[in-house]
């Protein structure tokens, strides 16, 4: 059995208690609002990489294969083979590129930070969560309603949703999840984006940096 995570290093961390009260130029609405549409803007682009992707790895096998009947025929005709090196070097060389671009791609998505949206997106976890939330959150809600639920949610989970957000190994980052699944929610990031801005209006820089990541 795996050994039980010890949170008691987050307890010597300090950090400020007056980013409750947003900056009065901040349209927290509006900010919500923008940092959901921008996740999901990034996931669908994530998707949309992938797919095209995958595509151009089944034309690129598609023409390995043509491309092997096409030798292997000639060579059974006892043909010049060296007619086929440009056609076969230039399709080494994208497959090479496939490869290369594909390891790319997995090491970004090993490093990309947790996403609310990917956690709580059905068929899309990059964890291994798959727990019921200990907590509904309604729906068809208001913007007056949102805002009441946001602040309830912010009044009962806080402490956690700081400790989340100084987070910055993926492991522990994700057994911290497992473990507190009411902070897999819209509420929780909407909390992290407005600790980065007052942060960062405090001039704690590398505090901010290191909250953004998550």
């Amino acid at each position: 059995m795996a050994k039980p995570m010890n949170y008691d290093k987050w307890k010597k961390i300090e950090v400020s208690d007056d980013e409750d009260d947003v900056h009065p130029n901040i349209d927290t609405p509006s900010l919500f609002r923008w940092r959901h549409q921008a996740r999901i803007e990034r996931r669908e682009q994530r998707f949309e990489d992938q797919k095209e992707h995958e595509k151009k790895f089944k034309e690129i096998m598609e023409r390995r294969k043509k491309f092997d009947e096409k030798y292997k025929k000639l060579e059974n005709e006892k043909g010049d083979l060296s007619t086929l090196k440009s056609e076969k070097e230039a399709l080494e060389k994208e497959e090479a590129q496939w490869k290369e671009k594909d390891a790319d791609m997995k090491k970004q998505e090993r490093l990309r930070p947790l996403d609310v949206d990917d956690l709580t997106h059905e068929g899309k976890s990059k964890t291994s969560i798959n727990k019921k939330v200990t907590e509904e959150r309604p729906t068809n809600m208001t913007e007056e309603e949102q805002a009441e639920y946001y602040k309830k949610f912010i009044e009962k989970h806080k402490a956690n949703v700081k400790k989340y957000g100084m987070f910055r190994n993926y492991d522990d980052t994700q057994k911290f999840l497992e473990d507190h699944l009411e902070l897999v929610c819209e509420e929780t990031a909407n909390y992290l984006v407005v600790w980065c801005i007052d942060l960062e209006m405090e001039e704690k820089h590398s505090l901010m940096e290191h909250v953004s990541h998550q």
